[in-house]
């Protein structure tokens, strides 16, 4: 199970499940508001493998196939599905990690890195075939330990693949049990212990790096109606080092934070947002270094007067 959308996402055997909105264990209010939960059957029989939230989508996997979903409430909800496409192994939903933008994982080919398209696999360089991977991500690296047919004690061994240069370390294996990532700072639980894996203070946070923000007007969108906001389009540039952070406030109620943009190739973010009616808005993005902002767009829909 993965969050998303203030929803709580799963599947079982042959079908995808999606929580009540901000209600995590109701999975049958099957009414017709926008904050109902939701299911859906899928006709492929293989079992799932994985799933995760990434680049604005509920996202899927099995061995052979990825299930995307999209919409912002169950009766916008639809599936695509690109099959025979190197998805996750069995026994390696663990192995699920963002890094940099890319979002890796282990297949049955090796380890892939997939952007939304067609995933590829990046592991060839490594000679062994790996199984029962668990992983995490630090700022720009990917971690990953995995049971191998190589020569370490016991079976297995750790994985770094940096994407900055596209490289592979090999490291001793440190029995993580599970990664997980606070801030910028990527830990791992093993039975001895918890570890630091990696941190931006690690590679020296620049002293010239200015924490800044950036406040827009007030949103009325043209009248008075009730609106919600449900998707922001940025096109920005984010240099290395930097964190842009974007936060939202409905009607003067304080501001919460909606995502956090690393470093990317890519420049057009989308922002998917919990539907909230509120009768003006505000986005404010916080930023702690380097970045540009080219553009900014939004969709939204109308409801009642006020």
């Amino acid at each position: 199970c993965f969050c998303h959308d203030n929803r709580l996402w799963g599947c079982d055997k042959d079908k995808i499940c999606a929580s009540k909105l901000g209600d995590p264990f109701n999975f049958s209010d099957y009414s017709t508001l926008a904050d109902a939960s939701w299911t859906v059957a899928i006709l492929s029989t293989e079992p799932f493998t994985g799933g995760i939230s990434y680049n604005g989508y509920p996202t899927f996997f099995k061995e052979d196939r990825i299930i995307r979903v999209s919409g912002n409430y169950p009766s916008q909800y639809s599936t695509f599905e690109t099959a025979d496409v190197p998805g996750v192994m069995k026994g390696s939903e663990k192995s699920l990690a963002i890094a940099n933008g890319y979002l890796y994982y282990l297949s049955p080919d090796g380890v892939c890195a997939y952007s939304g398209s067609y995933p590829s696999v990046i592991s060839e360089a490594l000679g062994e075939s790996l199984s029962d991977g668990i992983s995490g991500a630090g700022s720009d690296k990917y971690y990953i330990e995995a049971s191998t047919e190589g020569d370490s004690a016991s079976g297995k061994a750790v994985y770094v693949y940096d994407t900055s240069v596209r490289a592979w370390t090999k490291e001793e294996s440190i029995g993580a049990l599970g990664f997980t990532d606070i801030g910028r700072d990527l830990y791992a639980l093993t039975e001895d212990g918890i570890y630091l894996l990696d941190s931006i203070k690690d590679k020296g946070e620049a002293e010239e790096d200015i924490a800044s923000f950036l406040e827009f007007a007030p949103i009325y969108d043209g009248h008075l109606k009730k609106k919600g906001l449900s998707k922001l389009h940025l096109s920005l540039k984010v240099e290395t080092g930097t964190t842009v952070k974007i936060l939202i406030s409905y009607d003067d109620e304080g501001y919460e934070k909606v995502m956090t943009i690393s470093p990317t190739m890519r420049r057009n973010v989308n922002i998917p947002l919990t539907i909230k009616r509120c009768g003006y808005y505000q986005i404010k993005i916080v930023a702690k270094g380097g970045y540009t902002l080219y553009g900014i767009g939004r969709e939204r829909y109308f409801g009642s007067d006020m």
